[in-house]
């Protein structure tokens, strides 16, 4: 599987691709929406974009939201320690953002939604939320 990270805080992107990597994915970072867009555009075989929330320029709710308008089938997780802002609500409302993190997220939680994403689910039941 190969997983997309985007977040403008390098530290995060490190530390997410070291995870990753070490569980046996392989891990593209982009430091920004823009970057991670571009990734999306040259490589069609990416099952997995996770992003921050707050990034300057293009923030990732508008990111996901980009994502899932071109690559739809492209699972779409939202990092954030900002739960409580109405557009991410609105966001996950509208399963722009299949699944919620919060920062810091949890290694295990976050490794068990990549697990889940590459089991076989219905359309539709891809990363459940309740908000």
């Amino acid at each position: 599987m190969k997983i997309l990270c985007v977040d403008d805080e390098v530290n995060i992107l490190h530390a997410l691709r070291h995870m990753l990597q070490t569980a046996g994915h392989e891990t593209l970072i982009a430091p920004s929406a823009r970057e991670g867009l571009a990734i999306l555009a040259r490589d069609d075989t990416l099952s997995l974009v996770i992003s921050g929330y707050r990034m300057p320029q293009i923030n990732g709710v508008a990111f996901l939201r980009a994502v899932r308008h071109n690559w739809p089938e492209t699972g779409r997780v939202l990092l954030t320690g900002f739960g409580d802002v109405q557009e991410v609500k609105a966001a996950v409302a509208d399963g722009v953002i299949q699944r919620l993190l919060d920062k810091p997220w949890q290694d295990d939680e976050l490794l068990a939604i990549v697990a889940q994403r590459l089991g076989p689910l219905a359309p539709g039941s891809l990363f459940p939320l309740s908000i």
